[in-house]
């Protein structure tokens, strides 16, 4: 895994604003590496514009036996997000947690499904890649048929926490649902789940086609 040092330079930069967190692991040798998603552009870096979901989904890994950590996408170099083709950016942003009758649903494997939207831009100079409008509104939209009105105004306040509360509400999300395998995550989800870290708990809204499941 590659990483940007700190520099002024404002012409290249990923996920800035809105910022958004990637996760890592260690693979069998110890390297770290980034946590990605095969899409229809094949692999892409999974993205979270909350720290919290992204700390709830490395909190899903690790009880299934796969340690993850969550880290800011800004921190990330191009090498990260170059598709297959190395002529354009690709990214699978969250927008929720695909479940049925309000069990999240998983791979065999313990991974938890997610429903994310897969952006692609063009490879250009200055090179620039950040949330584009129909992916921040898919999220949006999705916070908000759950009641989750101020989604942003949260997100802030979540980002201002120390990273010892995040993984203490992620880890107390997840002990408080339940999860069951199933294989075929795009035809047997009915709810999209979101967390509320407000009042700490699960919402789950009718599943639309703010994404893809994977």
């Amino acid at each position: 895994m590659s990483f940007r040092p700190e520099q002024n330079d404002t012409a290249q930069g990923f996920f800035r604003s809105p910022p958004a967190w990637v996760l890592t692991f260690r693979d069998g040798e110890g390297f770290e590496c980034i946590g990605k998603e095969r899409t229809q552009a094949g692999l892409a870096v999974s993205c979270y514009l909350s720290p919290l979901d992204a700390a709830i989904e490395a909190a899903c890994l690790t009880k299934a036996g796969r340690p993850h950590r969550s880290m800011a996408a800004s921190a990330l170099d191009l090498g990260a997000f170059l598709g297959e083709r190395d002529s354009e950016l690709v990214a699978a942003m969250h927008v929720g947690w695909p479940a049925h009758n309000g069990v999240l649903l998983r791979h065999s494997d313990g991974r938890p499904g997610r429903c994310c939207r897969l952006m692609r831009q063009p490879l250009g100079i200055p090179t620039t890649f950040e949330v584009d409008a129909r992916t921040l509104a898919a999220y949006s939209a999705s916070r908000e048929r759950a009641g989750l009105f101020a989604w942003a105004e949260t997100v802030r306040e979540v980002r201002t926490w120390p990273a010892t509360r995040i993984r203490h509400v992620a880890t107390k999300a997840v002990a408080a649902i339940t999860s069951r395998c199933e294989a075929d995550h795009w035809k047997t989800a009915t709810q999209l789940a979101a967390f509320d870290p407000e009042f700490g708990q699960w919402h789950f809204v009718p599943f639309s086609s703010g994404g893809e499941a994977l």
